[in-house]
């Protein structure tokens, strides 16, 4: 006759038991709001030499882009956190272990994206978001029903990030007037336009929880750094999915 489990050996089984009633949620997809935040910083922004080198852009308000020359005592200078473009993302996240997840992640811009800058060499705004990341979950993956697990996350990919603010210039009377635009009055307000990318590298992290009726819910940071044309600044991401 089998000798009765003794106290020890029972207590010895039970991680083992909550392990396998533990439901995780290993393969999902799920849709995001992301607002980039950018990093602004530069002096004499609408100047023409500095709207020549692509780094700013400056539009007067009809939608034309400013090609006149502003006094320089005004300065012209930008330095600030200042609110970029807006993304609507698709997500798809699947584990490769107890800790460790990959994702695909496409969206689009629905606000944000400046207009196109004059010039030979000038380009379109890219409007798509294109990114692969790699995710760490100290705690593994979330569990259905049960709390929210902490993630880390490494990002890259395409993406443009156009911030914008306004700035008044004063016309400097002394330089010349630009052929194609003689109606600059002697004081407006400028749409700047910092761009940044189309390359980028992210580190971020955040949370995310899978509620019992299969449904998740995500929360993430990721700040950024593009390249070729340098900028800095952080996604702030909320999303909603559900489990496969």
């Amino acid at each position: 006759m089998p000798a009765p489990a003794t106290a020890a050996t029972a207590n010895a089984n039970a991680p083992e038991a909550r392990t396998a009633q533990r439901s995780e949620a290993r393969r999902w997809v799920f849709v995001s709001f992301r607002q980039d935040l950018a990093w602004v910083e530069g002096d004499h922004v609408c100047s023409p030499e500095v709207q020549r080198s692509g780094d700013f852009s400056c539009f007067r308000a009809n939608g034309t882009q400013y090609l006149g020359t502003p006094r320089s005592e005004d300065a012209a200078s930008a330095s600030g956190l200042s609110v970029a473009t807006t993304r609507l993302l698709a997500t798809y996240q699947h584990f490769v272990g107890t800790h460790w997840s990959v994702g695909a992640v496409v969206g689009l811009v629905l606000r944000g994206g400046g207009p196109r800058p004059v010039g030979r060499d000038a380009r379109e705004f890219f409007p798509f978001h294109l990114e692969g990341q790699l995710s760490w979950w100290p705690s593994g993956a979330p569990a259905r029903g049960e709390g929210p697990s902490p993630f880390l996350l490494l990002g890259g990919g395409l993406a443009q990030i156009d911030s914008r603010f306004s700035l008044a210039v004063r016309e400097d009377p002394r330089a010349p007037l630009p052929p194609s635009q003689l109606d600059n009055p002697e004081r407006q307000t400028l749409d700047v336009y910092k761009k940044s990318g189309t390359g980028f590298v992210g580190l971020g992290g955040g949370i995310a929880a899978s509620t019992s009726s299969s449904l998740l819910w995500r929360l993430a940071l990721e700040a950024m750094g593009s390249f070729p044309a340098f900028g800095i600044g952080a996604g702030l991401e909320a999303g909603v999915g559900f489990d496969l």
